[in-house]
């Protein structure tokens, strides 16, 4: 019998999945892969060097407005490598990769050195705007329960177990498949409110947005893992919660009646 529960903290699961650079074969283990790529226009997304931004008023902009978006820095002088996910203008999520360290840094830890990184002039800064749900979704690599496939079932089974869970309980998660052996991280399926809610791999970007699509990626890979992670909120103050202010000034999330709900079922 499957039983969702945690088997390994957040940090020891991303040190598993964001190691290396992506690859020729479809998979990604750096750390900036843990954050979705750019979805739809890209009229909602920048690219520059850190000296042409004022950094510092983007940060303030981005809580003023209580923005969801992804900000991702490449820094060729400090060879490291950051993203930043925030909902409605808080951190959800950062981690940070630097050649040196033995392992990703994550959250507060990470933010610390995003924030060196975007103040370096030569730095490249990739800003753009997520959907709440995809965010929420994405955030559960930062704070969820995580369940991995159990060593007698295989990918079908446990890709089963899984979306039928998130599906029930309506939480936001992702289910993240991999290379078996290796850890390396082939796609991400996010899901939101019981519905799949985006299909990315690393060969082929953003697929349909379905159950069948996502069952493809899983059906009949034998090399395929499957593993999990479940975001434990059940409304927007539990969200709340699990952020920190992108400037020091806490200035919470505006509740407005086309707020984002979640379906309160027990797990």
């Amino acid at each position: 019998m499957f039983v969702w529960k945690e088997k390994l903290t957040v940090k020891e699961e991303i040190d598993k999945i964001t190691l290396l650079d992506a690859t020729t074969r479809g998979s990604n283990r750096r750390a900036v892969g843990l954050v979705p790529a750019p979805k739809g226009d890209d009229a909602n997304r920048e690219i520059s060097e850190a000296k042409k931004l004022r950094y510092q008023q983007l940060l303030i902009n981005i809580e003023g407005k209580q923005s969801t978006c992804c900000i991702k820095i490449f820094s060729p002088k400090r060879k490291s490598r950051s993203a930043l996910l925030t909902f409605r203008g808080r951190v959800l999520g950062c981690v940070y990769g630097r050649k040196e360290l033995e392992s990703q840094l994550i959250n507060y830890d990470a933010f610390e050195q995003f924030q060196d990184d975007i103040s370096v002039p030569e730095s490249i800064v990739d800003t753009y705007i997520l959907p709440e749900n995809l965010a929420l979704a994405a955030g559960s690599l930062f704070h969820g329960d995580v369940f991995h496939q159990p060593a007698n079932s295989n990918a079908d089974e446990t890709f089963r177990f899984v979306y039928s869970n998130l599906v029930k309980t309506q939480m936001p998660g992702c289910i993240v498949l991999k290379r078996m052996g290796s850890d390396e991280v082939l796609s991400f399926i996010y899901m939101f409110g019981g519905e799949v809610i985006g299909v990315y791999t690393f060969t082929d970007g953003w697929l349909e947005s379905s159950y069948q699509q996502a069952l493809d990626l899983v059906e009949g890979r034998i090399t395929t893992v499957v593993s999990a992670s479940k975001l434990n909120a059940c409304n927007i103050e539990e969200v709340h919660d699990m952020t920190f202010s992108l400037t020091g000034i806490d200035r919470g999330f505006t509740y407005h009646p086309a707020a984002l709900s979640y379906n309160n079922s027990a797990i």
